[in-house]
């Protein structure tokens, strides 16, 4: 048999027919790349990126001699990365959250030294400033609670039940008891006797308060009088 060879026409044919037995198949000629980190479906929504907390810092202006100086948590994030310190013009207490500075009024009740905590005492999640504060016998634990983003405004809003830790302060700063009055002197005593006397303005030695001896004289109607010394 005499093979013809393929004309334009036919050519042109077979290459149509393949073209439409690939798009039939889309897996044929496609590739899907996917970036490390990155979903591996094609158009998807990117990777979420958990947020690394702020952390906040300490300034020339505070006083590390006074309490609170450190980091602690008054914004309630759940990690101590808040920088609390007493500013040293004012006594003001702030606190750097890394976004923002929280500060309580000027010249705040630090409390009685050695008082001082950073506590959760209202059970918010957040830190508040607590000490000892009042005059004895009335010395109280309060506390400067903390919002979050600003402090209270009364520094002593909060006072926990309960708390006896300032109770040695009201025993020790109680006002001590009065002195007992002075011992009478001892009476002066004539070394001839006592009582009456006999004759009236008769003389007899004595014995002074400062051991020496004196002279005292007799009163016929009250008895011997006080030594002369």
């Amino acid at each position: 048999m005499k093979l013809e060879p393929f004309s334009a026409v036919g050519m042109a044919l077979a290459l149509l027919l393949v073209a439409c037995e690939k798009s039939a198949d889309p897996s044929a000629d496609t590739q899907t790349t996917s970036a490390p980190g990155t979903s591996t479906s094609v158009g998807g929504p990117a990777p979420v990126v958990a947020a690394t907390a702020t952390r906040g810092k300490s300034t020339s202006a505070g006083d590390p001699a006074l309490f609170p100086y450190g980091y602690y948590d008054i914004s309630g994030r759940g990690s101590k990365d808040d920088f609390c310190q007493v500013e040293r013009e004012g006594h003001a207490l702030s606190c750097d959250t890394g976004s923002v500075v929280v500060r309580s009024g000027a010249n705040l009740d630090l409390g009685y030294p050695g008082t001082g905590q950073m506590e959760d005492a209202n059970g918010d999640g957040k830190d508040d400033f607590c000490r000892c504060v009042g005059d004895p016998p009335t010395v109280a634990y309060a506390c400067l609670v903390s919002n979050g983003t600003t402090f209270a405004e009364d520094p002593y809003g909060f006072k926990p039940p309960g708390r006896t830790s300032c109770d040695t302060l009201n025993a020790q700063t109680e006002a001590p008891p009065e002195p007992a009055p002075p011992a009478p002197p001892k009476p002066q005593i004539p070394v001839g006797g006592t009582g009456k006397c006999a004759p009236h303005g008769a003389a007899a030695p004595c014995t002074c308060p400062n051991g020496q001896m004196g002279m005292q004289s007799c009163d016929a109607n009250v008895g011997w009088t006080l030594c002369s010394c």
